[in-house]
């Protein structure tokens, strides 16, 4: 599963809208660079004054510029959910509408449309964050060298062993040290071949009940936070993945279905 990590330049191009203003949806490129965060440049925009009724019929323009608590959007096929929305630069001509607009971005959520950062809508969150490998001194990788009479022989080889995650059950939260690991890859290129293995470590939190986003974002500072008290240094929070709840209708049918082939068997 693709990990969005935070040192990697990243880009969505695709339509992006207020909620329940689809019809308002304007073409446009979400950016982040590490480093600097999130940035929506928009092909158009929307209006971002600030008005203020001052009395029955009369307003007045405010100072500032508006801001969006979220926007939606669809990017390579995936919904996309920006939170904390503030416009820096809207350009129009003569009292048009925008012609383009720069929207700085707190938080992007890809694959789900949240209406706030409080819905509680995921049943997992998986964070990682740097030097966590080596904290865990725990692996499912290892290798050895083949000797003989003292020197490399030329032989070796590098195994993947599934460990069981260690766990534990906090405030009816199951905490686990999570290990994934990729297959055998080799890459042949010119000038020879590569041979390479992956292993992620990372930290799972399964609720009993779903989650907001507000919560995973908590415990997922809890985990940087011990790190870097364990480790006496920063550790860079690198990315985090959430897993959703299905939806009331599909968890329904499942059922339904469920039920209907165990009549027949």
């Amino acid at each position: 599963m693709d990990k969005p990590l935070l040192s990697e330049l990243r880009t969505w191009r695709g339509y992006w809208w207020p909620p329940g203003e689809e019809d308002k949806a304007m073409p446009g490129t979400l950016t982040y660079r590490p480093g600097e965060g999130l940035v929506l440049d928009l092909i158009g925009g929307w209006d971002t004054e600030i008005r203020q009724e001052v009395r029955p019929g009369v307003f007045a323009v405010m100072e500032g510029s508006r801001r969006w608590p979220v926007l939606h959007g669809l990017a390579e096929n995936r919904e996309i959910t920006l939170l904390d929305c503030l416009a820096t630069h809207t350009m129009s001509r003569n009292f048009g509408p925008p012609e383009e607009q720069t929207i700085h971005v707190l938080t992007a959520l890809a694959g789900v449309h949240l209406d706030t950062s409080d819905q509680a809508r995921f049943t997992e969150c998986h964070v990682a964050v740097e030097d966590l490998t080596m904290w865990s001194q725990s692996s499912v990788l290892s290798g050895s060298v083949g000797i003989e009479e003292g020197r490399p022989n030329g032989t070796g080889s590098l195994v993947a062993e599934p460990v069981q995650d260690p766990s534990v059950i906090v405030n009816g939260v199951v905490t686990s040290l999570a290990h994934e690991h990729t297959l055998p890859y080799f890459e042949h290129t010119r000038d020879g071949t590569l041979g390479r293995m992956r292993e992620t470590r990372f930290v799972r939190f399964q609720p009993p009940e779903p989650w907001s986003l507000d919560t995973a974002q908590e415990h997922a500072k809890m985990v940087q936070d011990l790190l870097s008290l364990a480790l006496h240094r920063p550790c860079g929070f690198l990315w985090m993945r959430l897993s959703l709840d299905p939806p009331r209708g599909l968890l329904e049918e499942a059922e339904e279905r469920v039920g209907g082939l165990s009549e027949r068997v």
